[in-house]
C-alpha cells in the first residue's frame, strides 16, 4: 500500500477487518462479488453497437480469448524468460517495454495459429454434385 494513512482514514475499521487478507488463490464470495460488480460496469460502458468488434485489435484480442488456455501456458512459459531477459538488463525499462511486447507478439502468434490449425483441421461440407 502506498499511502496507508488515506487508506485507514478512508476506510472503516471493520470494513477492512473484514476483506483483509486478500486471498488470492481462493475465490470468496467478496472477490465474486467485486468480478460481477466489474462485468456490471463493463457491460454498460460498451457501446450497443457492434461496429467496434471489427477492429482488428479487437478481433485478435477476442481470438486470444478463445483460446485462453494455450495463451495462459505460453505466459507462464514466457514470464520467467522475460523476468530474466530484464534481469540481465538491469530492469530497464526499455527492455521491460520490449519483453512485454515480444510476449504479446508470441502470444498473438500462437493465437492465429491455433485459429489457422482449427480451420484447416475442420472437415470440409460435403459437396452435392446434380447429375
Amino acid at each position: 500500500m502506498k499511502f496507508p494513512g488515506v487508506h485507514d482514514a478512508l476506510l472503516l475499521t471493520a470494513f477492512t477487518d473484514l476483506i483483509y487478507p486478500i486471498s488470492k488463490t481462493d475465490l470468496l464470495p467478496l472477490r465474486l462479488l467485486h468480478f460481477v460488480a466489474l462485468t456490471y460496469v463493463v457491460a454498460k460502458m460498451l457501446p450497443t453497437s457492434v461496429t467496434w468488434l471489427d477492429n482488428w485489435r479487437v478481433q485478435q484480442t477476442c481470438r486470444m480469448g478463445r483460446y485462453s488456455l494455450e495463451i495462459f501456458c505460453l505466459g507462464v512459459l514466457l514470464a520467467p524468460l522475460a523476468d530474466m531477459a530484464n534481469a540481465v538488463a538491469d530492469d530497464a525499462w526499455q527492455m521491460r517495454v520490449i519483453t512485454a511486447l515480444l510476449g504479446l507478439g508470441l502470444m498473438l502468434l500462437l493465437s492465429n495459429w491455433l485459429e489457422l490449425n482449427k480451420r484447416l483441421g475442420s472437415p470440409k461440407a460435403a459437396r452435392v454434385v446434380k447429375v
